[in-house]
């Protein structure tokens, strides 16, 4: 992964989108501990769910954006499975 790159300004609310539908899979028992993951294409970036986060400690500056080169906005850790949500994102 490269350089970071500048967050988008209207990117809160897929941000907390995120962190209510990981709680509610959680919640459903669909997810356990840190495992699944969500990913949601904003614009040219793709907000990922961190890296060994629980749901319940997820916050919506928790989220992880990266663009489609794989560059990291700000200093989170992107899910291991990054490059099949994007690989998955371009393909749609």
């Amino acid at each position: 992964m490269g350089s970071t790159f500048t967050p988008q300004p209207d990117d809160a609310g897929p941000r907390q989108a995120i962190v209510q539908a990981s709680r509610k899979l959680h919640e459903l028992g669909l997810n356990r501990g840190s495992s699944g993951n969500i990913g949601v294409r904003h614009g040219g970036v793709l907000l990922l769910t961190p890296s060994g986060v629980v749901p319940d400690d997820m916050l919506p500056r928790s989220i992880v954006g990266i663009d489609f080169a794989g560059r990291v906005q700000g200093s989170g850790k992107p899910t291991s499975e990054w490059r099949i949500h994007r690989d998955i994102m371009i393909a749609r």
